[in-house]
């Protein structure tokens, strides 16, 4: 995900100042965009990007969860959250 971050050309000045991934507008309040609809657009390039689902391993049990990207984009991810979210199973 950071390599794909990185090819949106995320820049910051001296300022703090941060440049929006969708628009390039200059903003100081949030991480990557400038508003709600700059939000959702990227939102929706990470699920065309990366799919809905991403499958997660937790490290504490072996277990491979599916987490929808949005949810590790809006909420982040800790590995107590893992299991609010079901359990895949591979060829089983």
């Amino acid at each position: 995900m950071r390599k794909f971050l990185k090819s949106l050309n995320i820049a910051r000045d001296e300022k703090m100042m941060r440049t929006c991934v969708i628009c390039g507008k200059k903003h100081d309040c949030r991480e990557y965009t400038c508003s709600d609809k700059c939000h959702e657009m990227f939102k929706q390039k990470l699920v065309k990007e990366f799919g809905e689902y991403k499958i997660v391993v937790d490290m504490v049990t072996g277990k491979e969860h599916r987490v929808p990207i949005a949810d590790i984009f809006e909420k982040g991810l800790k590995q107590e959250d893992l299991k609010n979210y079901p359990v895949v199973v591979i060829g089983r």
